[in-house]
């Protein structure tokens, strides 16, 4: 509702951040080997910081750290304008709780200001406890899972409904394939590697079942 023609604008937008993205990723860690030897790599806690001090001195350093910190901000507000959606279309569905308000939209501009405000208060919470690496392990594996699952609901739709479909990107079905597949490995690499956080993040999301079927199932 939000999108201007996202027949046309959605594959450009798509194409041209991954793009710029993947350029910018390739070459900061072509630098970070040339610069710094493996083990100077594997040790250091931000290797970027440690980059631009080894090159630059101390206060390049400083001016990294806050480009991180700003990148990061650009990612968190990108999350927050997409997870609200998500959750802005199950309540136009009658699929989440409060469904009335979270489905309440911005007659001044255009956004679903309640469903924000929502996600918001909800990644406050989960940053209270301060402990990064353990939210990495919980919120990433659980990411992951429904990453792929969109994926696979992609490859459904398209199966079930395409003539409701207006665009479809080349080569498809080979990109959904291989994001699936992507999504898979990580999930995998990540109970190998942490299983403990695993079980208890499968744990939350399938206590979510019982909650749907009690209250939401049609």
């Amino acid at each position: 509702e939000e999108l201007i023609n996202p027949k046309k604008n959605i594959p450009i937008s798509i194409v041209v951040s991954l793009t710029i993205v993947i350029i910018c990723y390739v070459t900061a860690n072509l630098s970070y080997f040339l610069v710094l030897p493996m083990e100077v790599i594997i040790t250091s806690p931000a290797v970027a910081i440690t980059v631009a001090q080894e090159v630059w001195g101390y206060w390049a350093a400083i001016v990294t750290a806050l480009l991180v910190s700003f990148s990061a901000l650009g990612s968190l507000n990108a999350n927050i304008m997409a997870s609200s959606r998500i959750i802005y279309a199950g309540a136009v569905d009658k699929m989440v709780p409060f469904a009335n308000v979270l489905g309440f939209v911005s007659k001044d501009f255009g956004t679903p200001v309640f469903s924000i405000i929502a996600v918001s208060c909800m990644a406050t919470l989960v940053v209270l406890p301060g402990n990064f690496d353990a939210l990495l392990n919980y919120f990433g594996f659980a990411t992951w899972i429904f990453f792929g699952l969109c994926g696979v609901s992609l490859i459904k739709v398209r199966m079930q409904k395409s003539h409701l479909l207006q665009f479809k990107v080349w080569p498809y079905p080979a990109i959904p394939v291989i994001f699936i597949l992507s999504a898979l490995a990580i999930v995998i690499s990540a109970i190998i590697e942490y299983p403990l956080p695993s079980l208890y993040a499968t744990i939350f999301i399938l206590a979510g079942v019982p909650v749907y079927f009690l209250f939401f199932w049609r």
